[in-house]
């Protein structure tokens, strides 16, 4: 009997005093959000990993800050032996009564005497049933999309809102998820009247816990007023598991902002804005990242972060600078397709009127001894070749002969140099192919003998 006693008192008592029946729970919500007068839809699991079948009890109930219950609920299941795992789907029912604002949807789970009563709870965000002001608007306008940090590290930061509505807003409240409740701190937690326009601050202070995992944690940021206004943001919050992960991740963020400033900048400079100011700034930029990853390798991690700040900085500053470059001035018309037609043309066009001149110049001087040899040359086209018959050449010389005879002195050694600068042009029309050999002889001969005549009456006045 003594035994047996014994016996039964290690089977019923022993599990409880040792803990050899356990067990878990979880919540998972379809919504954090609810309107007054709806359903709060969630899925209670509930985990036997130790003991035998049972019937098990769970309790829910929404509560507020203040402890005030509502919409209590409860159901039983039946649980199979270990190891067993159940999801219950329930609902609760938020009152058109309730106050809007923050509340906790809390279970409690019981599967038998063997084991230990399990709670959980989570945070819900209670909204007015129907907007009561239409022009009530109110928005989170600054926030950081991403929070890094390694493990027993703290930061502060804000939060901006804004009320953007045409009215004041009452009650203003800022709330946080994703993480527990222990490791941040909220202030103020309310703003009991915001007027029109006007701009607010968040503080949120985190502290991560020195065994807190490496992970991603999801925060969502939710703003709401007793008018029913309302928005939420996203972010992350990245834990690293040393100051050194974190620098080097802070590093590789910073260096992709670099690239984007440089691929941007070379993208502006194709299309010919002034891009000077960005590229100092990008120069800059480079500066300081090679003195973070001087920090780093000398584990100078503050100094680092320093340095990485400046260059995000910098970089801000490089995209403001492209963003108001100004198109560097062109001259007019350069690229204009019919000042390239025109300059095209402008070539042959040039050359045929060089040659016109010439020919015009060669006209003018030959006029001064002879019309009959002006006429000759008028009537010439471009490249055409000059011919002069016997008779024209000897009255060209006599007309000269006579010319020359009625000039005194000084006039003839003028009309001496003038004739030998008309020799060495026609020698220069000669070679270039604008007369005819037969043509350059006949008039070569001719000058020659009006050069030989001035020479010899030169002489003789001497």
């Amino acid at each position: 009997m003594k035994k047996a006693l014994v016996l039964l008192s290690i089977i019923f008592f022993f599990p409880v005093v040792l803990g050899l029946y356990e067990g878990s729970t979880q919540i998972y919500l379809e919504d954090e959000v609810i309107r007054q007068g709806g359903l709060l839809e969630f899925i209670v699991e509930v985990d036997k990993k130790t003991g035998t079948a049972t019937d098990t009890n769970i309790e829910y109930w929404i509560e507020s800050s203040e402890g005030e219950k509502w919409g209590y609920g409860s159901t039983s299941i039946y649980m199979e032996k270990a190891p067993s795992e159940v999801n219950v789907s329930l609902d609760a029912y938020v009152f058109s009564s309730q106050p809007a604002g923050t509340y906790y949807l809390r279970t409690v789970v019981d599967m038998g005497e063997f084991y230990p009563t399990l709670s959980q709870s989570k945070q819900i965000l209670v909204l007015a049933r129907e907007i009561s002001a239409i022009g009530s608007v109110l928005k989170i306008t600054k926030y950081p999309m991403e929070i890094n940090g390694e493990s027993g590290w703290s930061n502060l930061h804000t939060i901006t809102i804004q009320n953007q509505g045409d009215e004041i807003l009452p009650n203003v409240t800022f709330t946080l998820t994703g993480v527990p409740e222990t490791w941040y701190i909220i202030s103020p937690q309310i703003y009991y009247k915001v007027q029109l326009g006007a701009e607010l601050l968040f503080s949120v202070r985190i502290d991560v816990p020195s065994e807190a995992p490496s992970l991603d944690y999801n925060l969502t940021y939710r703003v709401f007023s007793t008018t029913s206004a309302y928005d939420q943001k996203g972010s992350v919050l990245r834990v690293f598991a040393s100051t050194y992960s974190l620098v080097s991740n802070e590093l590789q963020k910073v260096e992709q902002d670099r690239d984007a400033l440089a691929s941007g900048i070379q993208d502006r400079q194709l299309i010919g804005y002034n891009i000077t100011t960005a590229w100092l700034l990008l120069s800059h930029v480079d500066t300081q990242l090679r003195f973070a990853k001087e920090y780093i390798t000398g584990q100078n991690y503050d100094n680092a972060l320093v340095a990485l700040s400046s260059a995000q900085t910098l970089i801000e500053q490089g995209i403001v600078s492209l963003e108001t470059a100004a198109v560097l001035p062109i001259a007019p018309g350069l690229t204009d397709w019919r000042v390239i037609i025109f300059v095209i043309l402008l070539i042959p066009i040039s050359l045929v009127l060089y040659h016109y001149w010439s020919q015009r110049r060669l006209a003018r001087i030959l006029s001064y001894y002879s019309g009959e040899v002006m006429e000759n040359l008028k009537d010439s086209m471009p490249g055409a070749k000059l011919r002069f018959n016997k008779k024209m050449s000897t009255i060209l010389l006599e007309d000269v002969k006579g010319k020359m005879d009625k000039q005194s002195g000084e006039g003839m050694r003028k009309k001496l140099t003038r004739t030998k600068k008309l020799l060495r042009m026609i020698e220069k029309q000669y070679s270039t192919g604008s007369i005819s050999k037969e043509s350059y002889l006949e008039i070569k001969k001719g000058l020659q003998s009006k050069i030989d005549i001035l020479e010899k009456k030169l002489v003789d006045k001497k």
